[in-house]
């Protein structure tokens, strides 16, 4: 999309970099259960992966949309790209970090 930027991108890198300790801190602060194996430099790999992904999402379905030769890819929200372009962005990062997390820090 021409409207998203380097910046946004890059951002929201940053963002998940810094987020994600801080809600490791929280559970356990509150003492919720938390698998030995999450560390918090293991969780910030995966906040830098999870946040590198969801770029991946939004290129394949623009590939798809123009390869279709279609604007939309959906009438439900139309003038936004159509519901897949509301998701787009979690494709990738939900499936790839849906394996990473039941691979890497479930035991």
């Amino acid at each position: 999309s021409p409207k998203k930027t380097w910046e946004g991108y890059i951002g929201g890198i940053v963002m998940a970099l810094i987020g994600s300790p801080l809600l490791l801190y929280g559970f356990w602060a509150l003492n919720l259960p938390v698998e030995e194996t999450i560390t918090i430099p293991r969780v910030m790999i995966l906040a830098a992966l999870l946040g590198v992904l969801p770029a991946f999402g939004d290129l394949t379905i623009s590939m798809l949309k123009r390869y279709f030769k279609v604007k939309d890819s959906g009438k439900i929200l139309a003038g936004h790209g159509g519901m897949l372009d509301r998701i787009d962005s979690w494709l990738w990062a939900v499936s790839i970090g849906y394996y990473l997390v039941t691979k890497f820090f479930l035991s």
